[in-house]
């Protein structure tokens, strides 16, 4: 089981962005973190959405673990990307310098990366971001599969390497909280995760399960509580079928700005005949 550098966690990492005097809106990673702080103005609206973008050291962290032995040539997708954090990190750890890298492979790169976010404003930030990191002219930007829409719906490439954080803290708590017809979609598309009260963060769980399919690989950002909630009991016996739990890691305490709870990163990769038989989740705790 990995363990995440402590040391890092006040030397946020913003390679692959602009200084704020390039740029009279500021630097991309200025920009994400003042959208993320803007959503304060209205908490209520801010525990509704579940969105506490990803700290750039613990991205790279993750980025590090999932693709560090080299990973299959396959798309790099975030069904909730928010500012594009989790992407971004992968960008660093593919392409450390893209300065000394062609560009035609910076672009193929490009063409790999797809985030989806109901966001309009969080998706334009990650775009600028990305185009940075890659070290891509302004016209290159579209080159970025990144789109407004929902992640659980969207159509995206699989199999795929998955990294997600989703929105969570948000248990369905009876059946008027969504439409009727919502909720029906949801269950007939993702059966495992909707039973009874349903949390949102599962339902991703399991898409991310459905695009990385049994060949990519699958990097999550949980609440804690996944690892030994009952109601996560199936998620875990469904991804246990197709991949091996490679790393579960408790986050220190205060790693999410604005947001005390307890998370955890789970790093899975498709199963192989030597991996042992599952164990619950908890005991890797």
């Amino acid at each position: 089981m990995g363990e995440f550098p402590p040391q890092h966690r006040a030397h946020p990492d913003t390679r692959g962005v602009s200084s704020p005097k390039d740029s009279p809106e500021g630097c991309p990673h200025e920009r994400a973190r003042a959208h993320e702080d803007a959503l304060l103005h209205d908490p209520r609206a801010r525990r509704a959405a579940g969105r506490f973008y990803t700290p750039p050291p613990i991205a790279r962290h993750l980025a590090n673990l999932l693709l560090a032995p080299p990973a299959p040539d396959l798309p790099l997708v975030d069904p909730a990307c928010g500012a594009g954090d989790l992407l971004l990190g992968a960008v660093h750890h593919l392409l450390p310098d893209p300065t000394s890298a062609p560009l035609d492979a910076r672009r193929k790169l490009a063409g790999r990366l797809h985030g989806i976010d109901t966001d309009r404003d969080a998706i334009a930030i990650a775009r600028e971001r990305l185009r940075l990191a890659l070290d891509l002219p302004p016209a290159d930007a579209d080159l970025l599969p990144l789109r407004v829409a929902d992640g659980l719906s969207e159509t995206l490439p699989q199999p795929a390497h998955v990294l997600l954080n989703p929105p969570f803290g948000n248990a369905i708590r009876s059946e008027t909280a969504r439409s009727a017809r919502t909720t029906a979609a949801l269950r007939e598309r993702f059966p495992v995760s909707t039973t009874g009260a349903f949390d949102r963060a599962w339902v991703f769980v399991e898409r991310a399960h459905q695009l990385a399919d049994n060949r990519g690989r699958i990097a999550l950002l949980l609440p804690r509580a996944f690892a030994a909630s009952p109601s996560a009991a199936a998620l875990h016996d469904l991804l246990g079928r197709t991949h091996h739990l490679l790393s579960l890691e408790p986050l220190p305490p205060g790693s999410f700005r604005h947001t005390d709870v307890a998370t955890l990163l789970a790093i899975l990769t498709p199963r192989q005949p030597r991996h042992p038989a599952p164990e619950p989740w908890a005991r890797h705790l």
